[in-house]
């Protein structure tokens, strides 16, 4: 065991102060865990202290035989290492993002005998997302149930709410269908129902009904929740765009489309004349098919949620979106 520590220890002293990726190793060289940081060397030595914060880090530490560390540009390429890492590894220790298998679809149905709703574990035709939480899926469908049927007219929503859910015929199951089509394929229709559903919840407040307040509300929440999830994957199936993060040699210039990060590179500047020159090589790479974007949209949820992360809080002048392929 000393000579393990020894070991350990000299590792531990040669880990940089720099972003990157860390891997805790086992007995036969299996990866245990898999981090990342803005700083390694801050992060990988907060394990080995006498009593370490984290309740799974006194369980994890005492089985470490090597470790390993991969230096990165920027904390972001750090991030989406760890990601590509943990998915490929899947390591005992870790518990985000590498059971992408169970995320989970909301698809909407055509069949009037069935339920307007419901939750699909693959894609579908008419399917949104992938999502993460079944509960906050579930309880949607459940709430709109109480509302069926909906309708969408000129002036916006109509719906009543009904202790027990009523029953449709099937001109009602078309009409609740496209009007669901509508707001969910649609931010602008799914704040406008926002907004009748917050009228109601008024309404029902002064008249006292204070249950279906609740229900108002708390429906209110999830779909703007919801809404806020499919905005990501539409901006990110949508849009090409170029990022730039300042480094000590200029610049860390990603391209990023269909929510990846296609192509990285180090550039003096951030100038239209060195973006256009990258965003040709990026195209190009992708023609000659020297890239492949990933097709699974369960395993690019995580990606695209670390990209958005990171674009939501950037300087807006280093998030330039490329109409065209240049």
């Amino acid at each position: 065991m000393q000579e393990i520590r020894e070991h350990l220890r000299d590792i531990l002293g040669s880990i940089p102060d720099a972003p990157g990726v860390y891997e805790f190793l086992g007995d036969q060289g299996e990866v245990l865990y898999i981090g990342k940081s803005k700083c390694l060397r801050k992060r990988v030595h907060s394990y080995f202290t006498p009593n370490p914060g984290w309740e799974k880090a006194k369980r994890m530490v005492p089985r470490i035989r090597n470790l390993r560390v991969t230096v990165t540009e920027t904390h972001l390429e750090a991030m989406l290492l760890e990601c590509e890492k943990i998915k490929r590894i899947r390591p005992y220790y870790n518990t985000m993002m590498k059971h992408d298998r169970s995320y989970i679809y909301l698809t909407l149905e055509t069949d009037a005998r069935r339920k307007p709703l419901k939750i699909t574990p693959e894609r579908e035709e008419l399917s949104l997302g992938p999502f993460r939480k079944k509960r906050r899926l579930q309880e949607t469908i459940d709430s709109l149930r109480s509302l069926y049927p909906i309708v969408r007219t000129e002036s916006g929503y109509i719906f009543q709410y009904h202790i027990f859910p009523a029953e449709m015929s099937k001109e009602e199951f078309a009409q609740n269908r496209r009007a669901l089509e509508a707001m969910f394929f649609s931010s602008e229709e799914t704040a406008l129902f926002c907004h009748a559903l917050e009228l109601l919840m008024k309404e029902a407040v002064d008249g006292e009904h204070y249950e279906r307040a609740l229900r108002y509300r708390d429906l209110t929440a999830n779909l703007k929740c919801l809404e806020g999830c499919l905005e990501r994957y539409r901006i990110w199936t949508d849009q090409t765009l170029i990022y730039g993060v300042p480094v000590q040699a200029g610049y860390r210039l990603f391209f990023i489309r269909q929510g990846q990060v296609t192509k990285t590179e180090t550039a003096p500047d951030f100038s239209e004349k060195t973006r256009s020159a990258f965003a040709r090589r990026a195209y190009r790479d992708l023609e000659n098919g020297d890239i492949s974007l990933q097709q699974s949209d369960k395993a690019l949820l995580d990606y695209r949620d670390i990209l958005w992360a990171e674009l939501s809080g950037a300087d807006p002048e280093m998030v330039v979106y490329t109409g065209k392929e240049i």
